[in-house]
């Protein structure tokens, strides 16, 4: 009895402490579209089904920063990154090789997005 009474404490705190732990930026993103900014407007960049794969998995490991530990240095070509996921459809503005900027004035730190946009033809 003492060992289940132990078991359902750790289960019961463990679900706790599940529950307040914060959530990344994404939550079941449903659909990603990038566009290239260019000087003539915004090109659709077209990845392949492993490429969106990719993609998403990359996006899931954003984290939220203050803006002061982003990047300085600039890219000379800037994305916009349109999300569809279980909190709306939002866009993302990557700036540095590994930030993003919200519509909404955060700021995320991602290492992997800015290497798949490139790859993708």
């Amino acid at each position: 009895m003492r060992v289940l009474t132990s078991i359902s404490l750790l289960a019961g705190t463990l679900l706790v402490a599940s529950a307040c732990a914060p959530a990344g930026p994404f939550q079941g993103i449903s659909a990603v579209k990038v566009r290239h900014i260019t000087e003539s407007g915004l090109k659709d960049k077209v990845f392949k089904e492993a490429e969106q794969q990719n993609l998403i998995g990359c996006l899931y490991q954003s984290t939220e920063v203050p803006e002061e530990q982003t990047l300085r240095e600039l890219l000379q070509t800037t994305y916009l990154i349109e999300v569809s996921d279980a909190v709306g459809d939002r866009s993302f503005e990557l700036y540095t090789t590994q930030n993003l900027k919200g519509n909404k004035g955060k700021y995320y730190v991602n290492t992997c997005i800015h290497d798949i946009i490139r790859s993708a033809k």
